[in-house]
């Protein structure tokens, strides 16, 4: 699954293999210049869903096998993921 926050500034992508969450920056012209500070972070077992709110500031992730969901603030600067809802 990916997500792009409403800024378009990072993209945020599961890895389910290693059960964690990449994020990168978007760059001119929408190409990926680099990862996210911090980035990979951890999540639950087999992220398969991802969703941003309105604002941009949180991110959602679905960890399918063992159903829960993983909540992280986005820093609106870097891009870094700190679990928690902001």
């Amino acid at each position: 699954m990916i997500a792009i926050t409403l800024s378009n500034k990072f993209l945020y992508v599961t890895d389910a293999a290693h059960n964690t969450i990449v994020g990168f920056v978007i760059g001119a012209g929408g190409t990926l210049s680099g990862p996210t500070t911090g980035s990979p972070s951890s999540t639950g077992n087999f992220p398969q869903g991802l969703a941003i709110d309105v604002r941009g500031s949180s991110l959602a992730v679905v960890n399918q096998n063992d159903n829960t969901l993983t909540y992280y603030s986005i820093d609106s600067t870097t891009g870094k993921l700190t679990t928690g809802r902001p």
